[in-house]
C-alpha cells in the first residue's frame, strides 16, 4: 500500500476512522487488519484505537469458531449434498482418485475425504 496513495484515499472527515476501511479494502485488496496497521504506521490512528480494533477482530473470530461452524459444515453448505456423497462414495470405493475428488470437492485434502464422508453420514 503505497504511502501517497493511501494518504490520498484516507478521509479524515468521516465519523469513524473505520469508515475508511471498505473503500481502502476494495482499492488495495488486503484485509482490514492490514489497513488498520498501515493507518497506525502513517499516524492516522492511535495505538489505542488500533489495539481496540484488533481486540474486536480477535474476539469476533473466536466467537465464529465457538459457533460450531466447522470447515466441513461450511463445505457441506457450499456443495450439494447429493454431489458430495456421490464424489466421496466413488473416491472411497477406488473408482475416483482421491486427488480428483479433492478438486471436485473444492479442495478438501485427499487424506481428509474419509472424515468428510463421516460428516456426510456415509
Amino acid at each position: 500500500m503505497p504511502k501517497q496513495e493511501f494518504r490520498s484515499l484516507w478521509n479524515d472527515q468521516l465519523e469513524s476512522w473505520q469508515a475508511n476501511l471498505p473503500t481502502l479494502e476494495v482499492r488495495f485488496q488486503v484485509s482490514t487488519w492490514a489497513l488498520a496497521r498501515r493507518a497506525l504506521t502513517l499516524g492516522f490512528i492511535t495505538q489505542e484505537e488500533y489495539g481496540l480494533f484488533i481486540s474486536a477482530k480477535v474476539k469476533a473470530h473466536k466467537n465464529k469458531e465457538a459457533s460450531g461452524l466447522s470447515y466441513y459444515t461450511l463445505k457441506k453448505a457450499q456443495i450439494s449434498t447429493a454431489f458430495s456423497k456421490a464424489v466421496v462414495t466413488e473416491a472411497l470405493s477406488g473408482q475416483l482418485l482421491l486427488r480428483e475428488a479433492s478438486a471436485l470437492l473444492g479442495g478438501i485434502k485427499p487424506n481428509k475425504i474419509a472424515h468428510f464422508a463421516k460428516e456426510l453420514g456415509l
